[in-house]
């Protein structure tokens, strides 16, 4: 027991008190005798249990469970004198628990919240009075069916949510406004987004390995950095992101067919459709004025451009922009890039083999804007115009 108590529980007191006269007494807030600056880590049920006789209320850094392996830990009744971890609070491959009561009373966590590899964890409600948090990760947590218990929370830095083989859904996260970083939703088994429900603003949204088949859960989004949808084979519109202000979009492996939804977007600042075998046409992005990176490549079934019509600008200083367009075989031509008045980007069409009509650069070629090397990235297409194809009016072919 006294090796057990040693472990990572050690305070260090200091007190100082040396008045020489010349300088005046400085007043100090003291610190809480339950405040422990340091880090404890627990990965045996003893462990746990010897954590009583701390009374700590604050530690640093509190790690429960193995890095690697497992633990025998069973319950975490012992830690409800816990308020507080100032940084870090990990609950890593402690196989047995099936909740987390003992962490009832803690209000704040600093930095990271992970909970990740617990395999019988169904129950998360002891965190419910946890109203502080920077960061959340839950991971590989297999029992698990939702997010409940993390209802005090209104706004996140970051939150990956991942690989949690049973969840249904995101409950629990309801109360969140804004999330300044990214949320990261990957490998789970939810069809919807419920639980998002109260979310307003967040910079970057991914969902990867999903089936997710809409996005009603985001009724009441207002503002999103990017999008990112990797293979999402079950969702085939942006149907419910009418009223969303987005500045990026990434679409990979996906099962869009159609860019309803999104009519109300006058502005890209990437925009990335890659490997998306259901998209023949960009229709639904009618009123996009502006792109800064447009990559269009790979999508088997994309015939035409014609949806990007409104568009006048790709690329703008003092920033070069980026226009990529790969091995989509179905393309024809590159009609519907016809109104750009203003862009500065690099340019590679590559391995189109249906493309022969090049016409609409003939302009930007004219004026010098794509220059004699950057056709040079023109190539594998059903006709690769040189410059002087273009200088004599040779820009398609039948």
């Amino acid at each position: 027991m006294k090796k057990l108590l040693a472990i990572a529980l050690t305070v260090f007191f200091a007190a100082c008190s040396s008045d020489n006269g010349d300088t005046p007494p400085v007043n100090e807030e003291p610190v809480a005798a339950c405040v422990f600056n340091g880090d404890v880590t627990l990965t045996t049920q003893a462990e746990v249990d010897a954590f009583v006789t701390t009374g700590y209320c604050m530690v640093k850094n509190l790690t429960i469970g193995p890095y690697s392996g497992f633990s025998d830990i069973t319950n975490l009744n012992t830690l409800l004198s816990l308020t507080e971890v100032e940084n870090d609070l990990v609950i890593q491959n402690v196989v047995f628990i099936t909740n987390l009561e003992g962490l009832n009373n803690i209000i704040k966590v600093g930095n990271n919240l992970i909970i990740q590899g617990n395999t019988s964890l169904t129950d998360m409600t002891a965190l419910s009075s946890l109203k502080s948090l920077a960061e959340l990760s839950v991971i590989e947590n297999k029992s698990l069916v939702n997010l409940n218990g993390l209802q005090g929370l209104t706004t996140l830095y970051d939150a990956r949510i991942e690989k949690n083989k049973n969840l249904q859904n995101l409950s629990g996260l309801e109360n969140i406004k804004k999330i300044y970083g990214q949320i990261n939703i990957k490998n789970n088994p939810q069809y919807f987004l419920t639980g998002l429900d109260g979310l307003e603003e967040v910079y970057s949204l991914t969902i990867d390995s999903s089936f997710i088949n809409s996005f009603s859960g985001l009724s009441n989004l207002k503002s999103c950095g990017i999008l990112t949808l990797i293979d999402c084979p079950d969702i085939k519109s942006f149907e419910g992101l009418q009223n969303v202000m987005l500045s990026g979009l990434s679409l990979q492996y996906t099962g869009i067919e159609s860019f309803a939804g999104l009519e109300n977007v006058n502005y890209f600042y990437t925009l990335d459709i890659s490997n998306n075998a259901h998209i023949t046409t960009l229709n639904g992005l009618d009123n996009l004025e502006f792109i800064q990176y447009l990559n269009i490549s790979d999508n088997d079934a994309l015939t035409s451009l014609a949806g990007l019509s409104s568009v006048k600008t790709i690329g703008y200083l003092p920033q070069k922009g980026q226009l990529y367009i790969d091995n989509n075989n179905e393309l024809t031509s590159l009609s519907g890039l016809e109104n750009i008045t203003t862009f500065d980007a690099g340019v590679r069409i590559f391995q189109n083999s249906a493309l022969k009509d090049f016409c609409i650069l003939t302009p930007f070629i004219a004026s010098g804007i794509i220059t004699e090397d950057e056709l040079e990235m023109i190539y594998f297409n059903g006709y690769n115009p040189a410059y002087l194809d273009f200088a004599n009016g040779n820009c398609s072919i039948n």
